[in-house]
Parts: structure tokens; C-alpha cells; sequence
């Protein structure tokens, strides 16, 4: 099994001169292979890349993130158009950085929810369906594999177990090369269909994952031949847009989470408890994120001045 590590353990976003220093780190911890997250489209020097991944005998697996100027099921033809072009590039950069495997949630924006009939869903489907049809095989020339990955509801409410995944691989073609990637939860079995794991604490399920272990815990899940990537998101080095998602769940009851702290969730009985609940959520989410990272930078106004 390949060992992998994303560089979203350290920064965000990863620039080249971030780099130069984290890959001889990262070979000396002892992974097999690193994950780059591609975030802005000029940040890194692709070949400058590879270089250093070579030189410390490093594979690579990049991953899109889906920002919210890239969406390829979007209502708005714009962000769609620019979600193609986005993919495009990471693929490019794939190639240029040596790599085989692009993945991400390559369907709609990250943080993006919403509301659909099954009517609605099918269409979006087929919609995407034909977006991941031209994008893999422009993978495919490249010699890349795309690999879609499911979020949790609260980022996403498209994609959001490894069958949706499958589904829509399924229906893509078998011609292309189109995997997905998934979220380790312990006890769950991924044998039955070609994965790449993606272990993480902020997910929900993986709390229980003893990290020291989860090279042993999942060897048998995956087989030698895939990779699990150790991934979770730091707080950024520049200042974010920060909102505060507020609805009902099915039992009436009034909900709050905060896409950008992840597991950072709070409800009440009443929209003005989970608001107040919420912020009590978040001031004990920034002192733990201090306990751990002195430089966190964060403050709970500027959370609290967008509810």
C-alpha cells in the first residue's frame, strides 16, 4: 500500500517556495507519496514540482479543489465553462508533475448546498455525466485518472457516499479512466470496488481511527496496490470568507454548522438558539485550533459578524 500525505496538513494554499522545504520533510517522515492541492492556477511552478518530488523520491497524487468559481452543475453556464477549464489545468499539471491520479469533488463547488427533487437530481446528473465524459478523456490523453470524491452534507449535497460516487462513474463510460476516492471511516469494507482512501479527522466517522494505526487498519480494506492519503485542512494564511449555514433538518429543528471550521456544528430549538449555540461552537473550536497551532489568526467576531 502507498502511504501519502496531503500538504493540506502544513498550508493552504501551496505555493512553490512551500514546497522546496516540505518535500524532503515529508520523505524523511517516511510517506511514500505526497498529495498538492491546486488552488490557484499561477501558485505553483508545475516542473519546479516535479523536480523536487524527484529528487526526494516522492510520488504524487494532486487534488482539485472546487472552489466557488468552478462548478460544472451550476445553473450559471459561466461556472461551469470555468470548472472545465479549472479541471483541464489540474490535468495538465498531473502530467507535467509526474502524477497518475487527479481527485477532488469534481461535480459542484465545495460549501455549494441545496435542495433537489429526484426530477432536478437526474438532471444533474446527466449534466455532469457529460462534463466528466469530455474531462476524462482529456484525462485519458494526458495519462491520468480522474477520481471523484464524495464530500459530507455539509459541504456538499450532490456526492455524498461512495455509491453516488459509483453511480456516476458507472454511467461516465467504462472507456475512460474514472475512479473515486473516498473518506476512511473504521469498520467499513472497500474491497468490493477500486479506491484511493483518504483518512482524515475532520470527517465525520474518523474520530475513532487511531493514526499511528491506520496503515494496518486499512492495508487489508484496499489492497497494495491503492494508496491512503493522510489529509486534513489547516487554517489559511490569508483572510477567508467566512459564513454560517442555518436551516431546518427534517425533525423541524433549527441547524447551524460553519463550512469553514469542519465538524463545527451546533443546533437549538429556536434559529435564535442556534445561533448563540453556534458561537459558543466556534469559540471552543478556535481555542482547541490554538492548543495545537499558535498562529491560528482566527477570531470569533469575524464569524460571528456574518450571522
Amino acid at each position: 500500500m502507498n502511504l501519502g500525505i496531503s500538504t493540506w496538513v502544513w498550508v493552504a494554499p501551496l505555493t512553490t517556495a512551500d514546497l522546496a522545504p516540505l518535500a524532503p520533510r515529508i520523505a524523511r517522515m517516511g510517506f511514500d507519496s505526497i498529495e498538492i492541492p491546486i488552488e490557484g492556477t499561477q501558485d505553483i511552478d508545475y516542473r519546479q514540482a516535479a523536480h523536487s518530488l524527484r529528487d526526494n523520491g516522492l510520488a504524487v497524487t494532486v487534488a482539485a479543489a472546487m472552489g466557488a468559481d468552478r462548478d460544472l452543475i451550476s445553473p450559471d453556464a459561466r461556472l461551469r465553462e470555468q470548472g472545465v477549464a479549472y479541471l483541464q489545468h489540474c490535468i495538465e499539471a498531473t502530467q507535467v508533475m509526474g502524477g497518475t491520479n487527479l481527485v477532488g469533488p469534481m461535480y459542484s463547488s465545495t460549501g455549494r448546498v441545496w435542495q433537489s427533487t429526484p426530477v432536478e437530481r437526474e438532471r444533474d446528473i446527466q449534466l455532469l455525466v457529460s462534463q466528466l465524459k469530455s474531462l476524462a478523456a482529456y484525462a485519458s490523453d494526458h495519462g491520468v485518472v480522474l477520481c471523484v470524491e464524495p464530500l459530507n452534507r455539509f459541504e456538499t449535497s450532490f456526492i455524498n457516499t461512495a455509491s453516488q460516487a459509483i453511480e456516476v462513474i458507472d454511467r461516465v463510460s467504462f472507456r475512460w479512466p474514472c475512479s473515486h476516492r473516498i473518506v476512511y471511516q473504521p469498520g467499513q469494507d472497500y474491497r468490493a470496488r477500486g479506491v484511493n482512501l483518504a483518512a482524515s479527522r475532520r470527517e465525520s466517522g474518523c474520530a475513532g481511527a487511531r493514526w499511528p494505526c491506520l496503515p494496518a487498519q486499512t492495508a487489508g480494506l484496499i489492497g497494495d496496490s491503492r494508496q491512503l492519503i493522510i489529509t486534513r485542512t489547516v487554517i489559511r494564511r490569508e483572510p477567508m470568507t467566512r459564513g454560517i449555514l442555518i436551516y431546518r433538518d427534517e425533525n423541524g429543528e433549527w441547524c447551524a454548522t460553519c463550512p469553514s471550521l469542519p465538524g463545527c456544528h451546533s443546533q437549538g430549538e429556536s434559529r435564535e438558539d442556534a445561533i448563540i449555540n453556534i458561537k459558543d461552537a466556534i469559540e471552543g473550536y478556535i481555542e482547541i485550533l490554538e492548543d495545537v497551532n499558535h498562529d491560528a489568526g482566527l477570531t470569533v467576531d469575524e464569524f460571528i459578524d456574518l450571522l
